[in-house]
């Protein structure tokens, strides 16, 4: 099963449609258009009010049922509670732990990894239930990116010194005070990480971290670029790629170092065979990632596909170093070297579409055609 990068992947691995080509990453989309907001950017913390406009666009415009007024009067609700428990607090440390206890206690938010769920009841399919504000407000269940929103939301409201931090498949949140940053994890009830345990678990080791990509604090564009970048796999898994393409364009404009749309589209143009623009999009998210595995697999696929088979060889064997465990490039290794050591100068089109892909790499090509791995938040 081939899937999109979406946010909260690397908490715990979750598939999302299936593709019969590559693997990729993605996040959310919305009403504004490419850049809007930009000339409204603070310095730190970001603003909410952006943030907020940009979320409520997005769940309004995805659910024809969600109302802009209830949900800012829910966001009220919660405002005016938060504000009572945490008054009194003397310093940033109190306010977080206060703040913490209210939003994951009383207010009862907790973590999901699905961007779609489905109720059984009705038969209806609730899709971006974990990532739509709206739907994560009523149900108080949502994925690092929809948790996010709202957590950043109440904070710029409360006026509490938080922003947004990333690593490459995952979102949470940080809390400034004073020359500390306080990392906190929306999936784990608040729970404080340093940098370094980021670093470690999605493999984290930039060449300039003076310019970094990772674990960098965001400003709201850049939060709300990760809104519309999970919206696009939502898009991607439901077939409708033009809208998703729209999306991931968007999240570009709002952080063009955020790899995650690069791939997915880059996913998105190899499942379609555009080949040309899916190397340009797989380049330009290695360029920023280079060590990305999936997408390193998903480029070999392309290389593989035009009949490029030294350069197909080095992104599977790159990608093999980098994630051994990565099943579907440890295939595509085998296949292309046996392809070179045959002499066989043939390009890989058809057999390279006729293969599956597995996020896991558990799931076995249907013949010697290569295998890719899938969407990223």
């Amino acid at each position: 099963m081939a899937e999109h990068y979406s946010d909260c992947m690397g908490a715990s691995e979750a598939a999302y449609r299936p593709g019969p080509v590559a693997i990729a990453l993605a996040l959310f989309a919305g009403l504004f258009a490419p850049g809007v907001g930009r000339a409204l950017q603070a310095a730190e913390p970001p603003s909410a009010p952006l943030l907020e406009s940009a979320a409520i666009a997005i769940a309004t415009e995805s659910d024809p049922e969600a109302s802009a007024r209830k949900i800012r009067r829910a966001l009220s609700r919660l405002e005016k509670k938060a504000k009572r428990r945490i008054r009194g607090a003397e310093n940033t440390q109190e306010r977080r732990e206060l703040f913490d206890r209210f939003f994951f206690t009383e207010a009862g938010f907790r973590g999901s990894t699905a961007l779609d769920t489905r109720r059984p009841e009705d038969g209806r399919s609730e899709s971006g239930a974990g990532l739509l504000l709206h739907e994560v407000l009523e149900t108080r269940s949502g994925t690092c990116v929809g948790l996010a929103q709202i957590y950043l939301i109440l904070a710029d409201r409360l006026e509490l010194p938080v922003v947004g931090a990333a690593t490459p498949a995952h979102l949470f949140v940080r809390w400034l005070n004073g020359g500390a940053r306080i990392n906190t994890e929306l999936l784990e009830q608040g729970a404080e990480h340093p940098d370094a345990d980021y670093r470690t678990r999605y493999r984290i080791d930039e060449a300039d971290p003076s310019d970094p990509v990772f674990l960098r604090d965001l400003t709201t564009d850049e939060v709300a670029a990760r809104i519309y970048n999970n919206r696009g796999v939502l898009r991607s898994h439901a077939g409708h790629l033009e809208a998703a393409s729209a999306d991931y364009a968007r999240a570009i404009d709002l952080d063009v170092k955020f790899p995650a749309p690069y791939y997915n589209r880059g996913l998105d143009q190899l499942n379609s065979g555009q080949l040309k623009e899916a190397l340009s999009s797989l380049d330009a998210a290695l360029t920023l990632h280079p060590g990305d595995a999936w997408a390193l697999n998903n480029r070999g696929l392309v290389h593989l596909k035009l009949g490029r088979l030294e350069q197909a060889e080095e992104d599977f064997r790159l990608a093999v170093a980098i994630e051994p465990g990565l099943a579907a490039a440890r295939k595509n290794l085998s296949l292309v070297s046996s392809r070179i050591d045959r002499g066989d100068r043939v390009g890989g089109d058809k057999t390279a579409t006729e293969g599956t892909a597995s996020s896991s790499g558990t799931t076995p090509a249907r013949d010697p055609a290569g295998e890719t791995a899938g969407p990223r938040p």
